[in-house]
């Protein structure tokens, strides 16, 4: 399996709930096992706020950029310092220091 595919994984009942068909998929044999995997251009982030950190660091959805160019210019260490300063500040004042120091993030 390829790093591009390993995105998203649904066996068949994942699959039929997360509204998506065959057709929108790839097949990878795992084992004797069908696994679907949804093609590039129908990935999408699905939590709201993990898509609008991504596209603080770069990300382009493929409908925005085209297919294949969605993380051209994505930043995944911005990505990882804005992640970790979100739960800094869900944390609250006695730990948001110590989660931003352990993680080298100011």
């Amino acid at each position: 399996m390829t790093q591009e595919q390993s995105v998203a994984v649904y066996d068949s009942k994942e699959l039929a709930e997360s509204g998506y068909t065959i057709k929108d998929c790839d097949p990878i044999d795992c084992k004797g096992t069908i696994y679907w995997v949804l093609k590039p251009e129908l990935r999408k982030l699905q939590n709201e706020r993990i898509r609008v950190l991504a596209e603080q660091a770069g990300y382009k959805h493929p409908d925005a950029v085209g297919m294949c160019e969605d993380y051209a210019y994505f930043d995944h260490e911005k990505f990882a310092q804005l992640i970790v300063q979100e739960c800094a500040e869900v944390a609250g004042k006695d730990v948001r220091h110590f989660v931003l120091k352990h993680f080298g993030v100011e």
